[in-house]
């Protein structure tokens, strides 16, 4: 009478009373030595364009290695038992799919027959399963979790597999123009649906972006670099700006990777503009430079009102090469010894100095702020804050400078911004002139240049004149000011503020706008 054999690994159970005289060598070959096998043995096969079975002796391995190019979908199964037709093998193993081409290897139980059971091992992963002799599972539920990378174009490159929630999280990955893609729904190689999940689609913010501020030897430098190493960026780790195309009757967006130390520096001397114990602000630019993008400074605000633009929308610049004479505000700089070509730029960032320099060009401390560029925050000659006013009470001014009731208060955010108060200022005067001009605090500190208001009687109430008064002001201060209109006239009195005239009663209205400069 033959030995009966496990169910699971076919292993041999000789019979009581049985196998005189070969009791070892049936140990030693069919039980010790398989399982030997079972516990630590590879086995490899190669599947290209069938299904492959094992065998019940193939199946005494641990590690089961699949190679070959695929053609098509297939699977690796597992036998039915040795005692049945319709149980298959039962056990723990591990696959390994090294096969080629974007096709799905799947491991089953030829009693699932194709409908259940059937799990799919993603190319390049080893798996962990089990078979319970009916259905394959993974090991640890909802494993693996893998993301196969490819290259070229999504759209045409592979037929990627959405994760589901514990079965088989595989997903279908590709780099590609600096934008990563995943794949969200299974197709073919040409109907796959593919999201771009680096955040970039259209004209959109830097990604990957980080920017540094330095000073040392009396030199500014300003260094980009990738935010998820806080280092100069590489091949594998770039900073991705997107340019507009610059040309006029093209809306595309144009990609740049940045793959290298990219940085500006300052030389002693370089104010841009800035003034000794001023508090300023310079604004870092990148200029698409023909596909090379250069690193650039800017300090946008003159102190007198003067602010430059910043216009990403695609009309160039040509900057100028940092030097000591670098002196003016409102022009681009690029590094010394760097050809930067007419440029479309991106603003990237700003950095803030809220105490200004002893002496400007001289850059012996880090700036107090750097900040990066993107939604919601301000471009020079944005509005961060506007207060207006209504004047009801008057005042009576003689020929010395005199503090009215027009008045309005503002607390700034920045020690670089500037203020602009302005009013439209209600006058009543015989035929004297009127001279009025805003005044920060009651000092007066005066800003701004003084508006004059002509005489000349039109009525037994005197003249009522709307008198505009504009002024300018960087206060250097976050604390809360308040501005006055200060008025004389050259003789008698005139009356400031609010009145009636025709029994129509007439206000002053002010407004304090703080600018980002």
């Amino acid at each position: 009478m033959a030995d009966a054999l496990t169910n699971n690994l076919a292993l041999i159970q000789p019979q009581q009373g049985g196998d005189s005289g070969t009791w070892g060598t049936i140990l030693n070959n069919g039980v010790i030595g398989a399982l030997d096998n079972i516990l630590g043995s590879n086995f490899s096969t190669s599947i290209t364009s069938v299904d492959v079975t094992l065998t019940t002796t193939q199946f005494q391995n641990a590690i089961f290695i699949v190679n070959g190019a695929l053609t098509g979908d297939h699977s690796l199964i597992l036998p039915f038992s040795t005692n049945s037709t319709t149980v298959a093998v039962g056990g723990k193993f591990i696959v390994i799919n090294n096969t080629s081409n974007a096709h799905k290897l799947s491991v089953k139980t030829a009693a699932a027959n194709a409908t259940s059971g059937v799990v799919t091992v993603p190319q390049g992963q080893a798996c962990a399963l089990y078979s319970d002799t009916l259905n394959v599972g993974y090991d640890n539920t909802g494993l693996p979790a893998s993301v196969p990378a490819v290259s070229g174009s999504p759209n045409t490159q592979l037929a990627g597999t959405a994760g589901a929630a514990n079965v088989n999280a595989s997903l279908a990955a590709d780099f590609n123009a600096g934008q990563l893609y995943l794949c969200t729904t299974t197709g073919t190689a040409s109907t796959a649906q593919w999201v771009n999940v680096a955040g970039q689609p259209g004209f959109n913010t830097a990604q990957n972006l980080a920017l540094s501020a330095t000073v040392g030897s009396n030199i500014l430098t300003v260094s980009l670099l990738a935010a998820n190493t806080v280092a100069s960026p590489t091949v594998g780790n770039p900073v991705t700006v997107i340019f507009q195309n610059g040309t006029g009757a093209i809306g595309t967006p144009t990609t740049s990777n940045i793959t290298s130390a990219l940085s500006i520096s300052t030389i002693v001397g370089a104010t841009l503009g800035s003034q000794n114990g001023t508090p300023f602000r310079f604004w870092v630019v990148l200029y698409s430079n023909g596909g090379t993008p250069a690193l650039g400074l800017i300090n946008c605000s003159t102190l007198s009102g003067g602010i430059t633009s910043l216009d990403e929308a695609g009309s160039a610049v040509t900057p100028t090469q940092m030097s000591a004479g670098a002196t003016s505000a409102g022009v681009f700089y690029c590094a010394n010894g760097t050809s930067v070509a007419s440029s479309v730029i991106r603003i990237l960032g700003y950095l803030t100095y809220e105490t200004g320099l002893v002496t400007a060009g001289t850059y012996n401390n880090a700036p107090t702020f750097v900040r990066l560029f993107g939604p919601g925050v301000k471009k020079p000659g944005d509005a961060l804050q506007n207060i207006t006013a209504t004047i009801s009470t008057p005042t009576t001014v003689g020929q010395s400078n005199t503090q009215t009731a027009v008045t309005a208060s503002i607390t700034p955010s920045s020690r670089a911004n500037l203020i602009v108060a302005r009013g439209i200022v209600y006058v009543q005067q015989g035929s004297t002139n009127a001279i009025l001009q805003w005044s920060r605090g009651t000092s007066p500190t005066l800003v701004g240049s003084p508006t004059t208001s002509g005489g000349g009687g039109v009525s037994s109430s005197g003249i009522v004149s709307s008198a505009p008064v504009v002024a300018y002001d960087q206060p250097g201060v976050v604390s809360a000011q308040s501005y006055y209109i200060f008025a004389k006239c050259s003789s008698g009195t005139i009356i400031v503020g609010s009145g009636t005239v025709f029994s129509t009663t007439v206000n002053s209205t002010v407004e304090l706008i703080e600018l980002m400069c």
